[in-house]
Parts: C-alpha cells; structure tokens; sequence
C-alpha cells in the first residue's frame, strides 16, 4: 500500500514539477480527438487584474492542474500592457484571444467547455468579452472572479 502511494506522490510531483517548467503557452499542444476524454476538452481561462501579466494567475493554474490534469489553460496575456484602457476593448481583446486559442489547439469539436477565473479587473474584462464569445455560449460552464469590481467602486464620488 506505501508503495503504492509512493508511486502516485512521484507521479504528481512529476506533474507540478512540469507545469512549473511549463508555464503560460509554453509546450501547448494541439489535441487529437484520442487525447481528449469521451466528454472533450475543458479549457480554463485564467485572467489577471489591473497592471498584471500572464503568470499572475500561475499558482491557480497548477492547483487545478494537479486535481484535473486532462484540462486546457489559457493564461491570458492579450491585454498585459493594456490595463488602463477601455474595458470594452480589452474585452474585444480577450475574446479575440479566446477564439484564436480555440481555432489553434481544439480543432474540430473536441472542446466541450469554456471555464474562467478572473482577479480583480480581470472579471470585468471576462463579463465585457463575453457578448463576442456568442458562439461558444452552450461551451460556457464556470465563471469565478476574485475581488472583481462587479458593482463598481465604493470610494468613487
């Protein structure tokens, strides 16, 4: 039984210690429809906040990485030099991204669900690039934002 288990410890510390080593885009593959479970491609959108970059969001996505390793990431980085602009922009820049990463590496329909985590700003980015993500609408499955705005600014007069 230890030895067992011992397997499975180095087995998902060889995990991490990949997507470590892996971050952002990285070593992403095209999935072939024999990679892909009977239920298709997760992809998980990972977003960062105001004045942020891509691997602000890397602890999240090896977290999940380690409970569901068949899933897809998106580390978001279409709007990293862009975080003072209109939010409807960066939303047009984020569902630009989205699509793109689709077309590239979930060909055909071997993409099932479209799930984001989005901080702070992130969020509202999310919410603003969802009307030009109408395609992928039945594909939408999680929507989870960490101290995202979403009422506006208590301190704003």
């Amino acid at each position: 039984c230890f030895i067992k288990n011992m397997s499975s410890l180095k087995q998902k510390a060889q995990k991490l210690q990949d997507l470590l080593q892996n971050n952002g885009r990285e070593g992403v593959k095209k999935i072939v429809p024999e990679e892909f479970n009977e239920y298709g491609v997760h992809l998980w959108v990972l977003v960062h906040g105001f004045q942020g970059n891509s691997q602000d969001m890397k602890m999240i996505k090896n977290n999940i990485a380690l409970v569901f390793p068949e899933v897809m990431f998106l580390m978001s980085s279409a709007n990293e030099d862009h975080t003072e602009g209109d939010i409807r922009e960066m939303g047009v820049r984020l569902a630009q991204e989205i699509n793109t990463h689709i077309n590239q590496y979930c060909p055909g329909n071997s993409l099932s669900k479209i799930s984001f985590i989005a901080h702070s700003l992130g969020g509202l980015i999310c919410r603003a690039a969802l009307p030009y993500l109408e395609e992928h609408k039945s594909k939408l499955f999680n929507f989870m934002t960490l101290s995202s705005p979403h009422l506006g600014y208590m301190y704003n007069q």
